[in-house]
């Protein structure tokens, strides 16, 4: 057995409980402001729900605006673990996760009552889960190798591509499949 963190140890532990604080701290500020963000709600408001049921969604410029989003988030991550800086970053951006979908659970459900909690769990499914998982191993391995003080001999090229490959898969599903399960969702919630 490799020495180190298993997936079922602290890594797991601390990636949940600072990813559900991020989503803790997302939904407060929502409830807390709930005046201020029902009439601010971006995408989730009226004139973008109206518009997104009755169009097209072209998944390849989707697939072009999303990509470069989610990649630079990959090499930051990958270009932090030579730094002492990486844990910092990683923490953040399971936070910055959480929270994200703490906020879109909390407007959803302030537009849409409790079919809000479809409309939020639609909008991040399925791609989320291919990020988390993703991620999840992405962060992993990289706090592995920094644990083992940057041995290159301890870093698994195997793990990385598996990372990569659910990263990408998560961007395919959030260009190609998301549009139209939420289009779906709002011909139901609507």
């Amino acid at each position: 057995m490799k020495k180190g963190i298993s997936l079922d140890g602290q890594f797991l532990r601390g990636f949940l409980i600072i990813f559900l604080a991020g989503t803790a701290i997302g939904f407060l500020v929502i409830n807390l402001g709930e005046d201020f963000f029902y009439q601010r709600a971006g995408i989730i408001s009226e004139y973008y729900l109206r518009q997104y049921k009755y169009q097209a969604t072209d998944g390849r410029a989707l697939l072009a605006e999303i990509a470069p989003k989610r990649l630079f988030w990959v090499l930051a991550l990958s270009a932090a673990a030579v730094t002492d800086l990486a844990l910092a970053l990683m923490m953040i951006v399971i936070l910055w996760a959480g929270a994200a979908g703490g906020i879109i659970l909390g407007i959803s459900i302030l537009k849409f009552g409790w079919e809000g909690v479809f409309f939020a769990v639609g909008a991040m499914l399925p791609h989320v889960c291919f990020y988390a998982a993703g991620f999840y191993l992405l962060m992993q391995e990289l706090f592995l190798w920094m644990d083992q003080r940057k041995r290159l001999g301890s870093f698994s090229i195997r793990k990385a591509t598996k990372s990569f490959g659910l990263i990408f898969l998560g961007i395919l599903t959030e260009s190609f499949l998301n549009p139209w399960l939420l289009s779906w969702l709002i011909d139901v919630i609507l």
